[in-house]
């Protein structure tokens, strides 16, 4: 008995024993199990990951190639860019670099007309005035045809040159006194007087009495009534001739026929006449003589035809005009240009021996 009951306790314990060894097994493939799920999640998480990181990094580098691309479009931009500016840099530098070299040639030319003026004497000075007013004298003679400046201006020019007392002056000198002596031989006339007296004459015009016929009630004769036949033959014919009369008028001033012109015209009658004095004067400053005497002719035909001679205002306005159509209003005038030359070839002269 006691050795069955010590192997039955051994079976027991060998049962117990294979017991735990199973539950240990079977515990050991739970955690194995366990462990393979867990790995299997992690290999998913990271395929996932993978993947995500797979597609950032593709559009990283999409993102990158744009703007690699967009940064070589820039740079190709900004080199353009900058090849113009640099062409513009060039263009202005040539443009400033000429411009400068311009201003050096200005300074040396101004440089140089400096050391020209600071080598210039007073004889110079007073040469070159000299010069001035007989130049000035001279464009005053051709120009405004004015006689008595010019004799100044030359006036003016001797007495300089006679204040230098330079014996290589005198050609210069004898030229300005032949040309004096030339213009206090031209006859002067007084523009102003004549030009004062036409527009007198103009201020009349509006009083001067216009050509008329007689009144038909003062040649109108009433024929008496105990006139006889010879007598009422005689009116008879007065009559008639003066009917005619109403229709015709002949003007016996030694003037071909003329018609009589109607009242309404009178006012552009006497604008004429005053035009045609104005143009006499127009002329008379312009020293045109042809045109100032064919003014004053044609003034006094528009007298002769429209207004009465046998107004003394209109006959002595006619003789006025008369006497100033034979008034010399423009003389031959001087060529003065031999004084100018003698003292600018003096002035040569000098600069020449300076020079030489």
């Amino acid at each position: 008995m006691p050795a069955a009951s010590g192997g039955r306790g051994l079976a027991v314990l060998a049962l117990l024993l294979a017991l735990g060894a199973a539950g240990f097994s079977g515990w050991l493939y739970l955690q194995q199990e366990a462990r393979r799920q867990l790995l299997d999640e992690r290999e998913t998480r990271l395929d996932e990951d993978v993947e995500r990181i797979s597609t950032t990094a593709a559009a990283a580098r999409e993102a990158v190639a744009d703007a690699i691309a967009a940064s070589q479009r820039a740079t190709s931009e900004v080199g353009t860019r900058l090849s113009e500016e640099r062409s513009r840099n060039a263009e202005l530098l040539d443009e400033q670099r000429a411009a400068l070299e311009s201003v050096q040639a200005a300074l040396r030319s101004q440089r140089q007309q400096l050391l020209e003026i600071s080598s210039t004497d007073r004889v110079d000075w007073t040469l070159a005035e000299a010069e001035y007013l007989l130049r000035l004298a001279y464009q005053r003679l051709l120009m405004a045809r004015d006689v008595a400046s010019a004799e100044a201006l030359l006036n003016s020019a001797d007495a300089i040159l006679r204040e230098l007392d330079d014996t290589a002056l005198y050609p210069a000198r004898e030229a300005i006194a032949s040309d004096l002596a030339a213009l206090r031989a031209v006859p002067r006339v007084d523009t102003e007087g004549i030009w004062l007296r036409l527009q007198a004459l103009a201020g009349r015009v509006d009083g001067l009495i216009l050509f008329e016929l007689p009144s038909l009630e003062q040649q109108r004769q009433e024929v008496p009534a105990d006139a006889g036949w010879q007598e009422r033959l005689s009116l008879g014919f007065q009559a008639a001739v003066q009917k005619i009369s109403d229709y015709i008028v002949i003007r016996r001033r030694d003037e071909p026929f003329e018609a009589l012109m109607d009242p309404q015209w009178e006012q552009l009658v006497r604008q004429n006449l005053r035009m045609q004095i104005a143009q006499a004067q127009a002329a008379l400053l312009a020293g045109s003589p042809q045109l100032y005497r064919s003014s004053l002719e044609a003034t006094r035909r528009w007298l002769a035809e429209f207004f009465d001679f046998n107004a003394a205002d209109v006959a002595a306005l006619d003789a006025e005009l008369e006497q100033l159509e034979g008034v010399t209003i423009s003389a031959e005038l001087p060529d003065i240009g031999r004084s100018l030359e003698a003292v600018k070839d003096a002035i040569d002269l000098r600069h020449a021996v300076r020079e030489g």
